[in-house]
């Protein structure tokens, strides 16, 4: 695999485990309302209701945001 599509896919993977993290621990109304956020947002705001605050300046905040990114970028063609 060439380091393009394992970045790809690590993007990808970290989207799922947010969403399932989402889904299967908080409400689902809440659930679906953060389901138009970005992985790296619905991690803040999932974060903040279980009570854990201060996540934007924690390492997992950043590299989800990089994959992010990096993901978008890729999908429209800036890569």
């Amino acid at each position: 695999m060439t380091p393009m599509a394992c970045v790809l896919m690590a993007a990808i993977t970290i989207e799922s485990l947010v969403n399932k993290f989402c889904v299967y621990n908080l409400h689902h109304e809440i659930a679906e309302a953060l389901e138009k956020l970005s992985p790296p947002e619905k991690l803040v705001v999932s974060s903040a209701i279980l009570g854990f605050t201060g996540t934007k300046t924690l390492a997992p905040h950043e590299a989800c945001k990089k994959l992010q990114n990096w993901r978008n970028s890729y999908a429209h063609g800036h890569c």
